[in-house]
């Protein structure tokens, strides 16, 4: 099982070259075989949580139109500096998880004390199910 703390907050925050401090949106992410990312959960009272939209298994699909499977899953484009918007489109299953999926959009505003946004290594023993 996986062990992190449910808030980021007082972590040291990197800055750019103008100083301003860098953010996140508050999400750990799990790889699957084929390289697709899922959420594996949101950390508490970040920006996709207070989004109410954004569920535990919903595939990453594209941030900021950038498309994962197209650029790769390279999580450092869901940061960016504090305060900006950050465009995110996620796939969910529908229940039953045969053959039917809803894409939809999120955009968030990333916060510093959300900063960053990671991917979990689940044990060897532990399958990623999606």
């Amino acid at each position: 099982m996986i062990r992190t703390t449910p808030s980021m907050r007082g972590m040291k925050h990197p800055t750019t070259t103008n100083q301003q401090p860098q953010g996140g949106v508050g999400i750990v992410f799990l790889q699957d075989h084929r390289q697709d990312l899922y959420v594996h959960f949101l950390v508490e009272n970040g920006p996709a949580h207070l989004s109410g939209v954004i569920s535990p298994g919903d595939e990453l699909r594209s941030i900021d139109s950038r498309h994962i499977q197209e650029e790769g899953t390279d999580l450092s484009m869901l940061s960016g500096p504090h305060g900006s918007f950050v465009t995110l489109s996620f796939r969910r299953k529908s229940i039953d998880h045969v053959n039917s999926s809803e894409d939809y959009y999120v955009q968030l505003i990333r916060d510093a004390n959300y900063y960053p946004d990671v991917l979990a290594v689940p044990p060897e023993d532990e399958k990623v199910l999606v």
